[in-house]
């Protein structure tokens, strides 16, 4: 991985470094998440008012095996993965100008900040098709029971009810064999990092609409994690 970054002033380009991100090569591939730490380099001459910071950053995957040759009782030399490069850019404008009082110029509207619509903390998931008891739902053993033939003795057999409290010959309400969805969520301020399992499981009570709208209290730069749990009628569960 390497990172390249530059400085320009109008058109003219003023400074420029290449950091190459340490301990991973060909060679010796993280097989894990990779932070890159980019240590900040005196820049010459110093920064001006409307001057660009560029950043261009550019990751390739890779990685190589090595093959036992049960022939020689030899290690064959590495073959190496061609891999793929992925690039990513980034510019800062640096701005030194104080702000000032609109009265000090001659734009002054009655509405001294118009802070735009309402900032909501509302959070849309969907998983439409994701679940399903494929067996339950080809054989329709979900769907409404017709009458035995001949009918059973009245007393017998439940006419109403749903399961776990009954079993009765009432359709059972499901989306493709599933009979409940559950969420859990989660915040954190690291990436998502340290978000690896729910806490705790909420019903989604329109579970057949397989969506919900979410009310997580988050600030700028939080990531969010949702998990969504499965179960059919059997008890069976899938996340």
């Amino acid at each position: 991985m390497t990172i390249n970054k530059k400085l320009s002033t109008g058109k003219t380009t003023t400074f420029g470094a290449t950091h190459n991100c340490d301990n991973i090569s060909e060679s010796n591939p993280d097989t894990a998440l990779h932070d890159c730490n980019l240590q900040t380099t005196t820049m010459t001459p110093s920064l001006q008012h409307a001057d660009r910071l560029h950043f261009e950053a550019a990751t390739s995957n890779g990685g190589y095996v090595t093959i036992n040759n049960i022939e020689n009782n030899n290690i064959d030399p590495a073959i190496y993965y061609s891999g793929q490069t992925t690039t990513h850019k980034a510019k800062l404008v640096i701005d030194l100008v104080k702000p000032f009082h609109c009265s000090v110029g001659s734009a002054c509207k009655d509405n001294m900040l118009d802070r735009g619509p309402p900032v909501t903390k509302s959070l849309a998931v969907t998983w439409r098709g994701h679940f399903a008891n494929v067996f339950h739902n080809t054989h329709k053993f979900l769907n409404e029971r017709s009458p035995n033939s001949p009918p059973i003795a009245a007393g017998y057999e439940e006419l109403t009810g749903q399961p776990p409290d009954t079993v009765s010959r009432e359709a059972i309400p499901n989306v493709s064999g599933i009979v409940k969805y559950e969420v859990s969520r989660a915040v954190d301020h690291d990436g998502g990092r340290s978000l690896n399992s729910p806490d705790s499981w909420s019903n989604v009570d329109d579970f057949q609409s397989e969506q919900i709208l979410l009310d997580v209290p988050r600030a700028d730069g939080d990531s969010v994690r949702v998990w969504v749990r499965a179960t059919d009628v059997m008890g069976n569960t899938k996340t």
